[in-house]
């Protein structure tokens, strides 16, 4: 947790550590009063190569631009496409870099989670996305993330699972 801390500290973003846990404080406070703060993945204690693509999502809701480098995995950039869909402004550098510019307004799409941390990173964009999005595939977030939805009610989003 402490390099994510770190990059929330830079970026602006208002939060309390406890010892169990983290306090994040929202408020009213626009997502663009966020600075886009560049981050590179690196092994224990470095920033996690599993955070990358939730952090790809935050960094399209921040102002300025800024980069994220990718140093641990091959092919870890593939929901950048699904993202720009949805109207983030992301530049695929190389098989390892991406620049972001933001703040960008997402909106909604219908999207097929690839993985459990593109997953996420799909239900993140959602929450911050115009419109009601639907990320299929949802069982392989359930490897990572059981009951997600449920968690996130709790936090009063407007979530919800869909059997078929």
């Amino acid at each position: 947790m402490g390099a994510l801390l770190a990059l929330m500290r830079r970026a602006d973003v208002d939060f309390e550590v406890g010892k169990t846990h983290v306090t994040v404080r929202g408020g009213n406070k626009p997502n663009s009063a966020y600075k886009l703060t560049s981050a590179r993945t690196h092994e224990y204690p470095g920033f996690p190569t599993d955070l990358q693509a939730p952090y790809a999502v935050f960094m399209t809701q921040c102002t300025g631009e800024g980069t994220l480098l990718e140093t641990i995995f091959d092919g870890r950039f593939q929901y950048i496409d699904a993202l720009v869909r949805m109207g983030a402004k992301i530049t695929v550098m190389n098989p390892h870099k991406v620049l972001v510019r933001g703040p960008r307004a997402l909106s909604r799409k219908e999207l097929e989670g690839p993985d459990l941390r593109a997953g996420l990173a799909y239900i993140i964009a959602a929450t911050v996305a115009s419109g009601t999005s639907t990320i299929n595939n949802a069982y392989v977030i359930d490897r990572g993330y059981e009951h997600i939805e449920k968690r996130l009610q709790k936090l009063g989003l407007n979530i919800t699972r869909e059997e078929i």
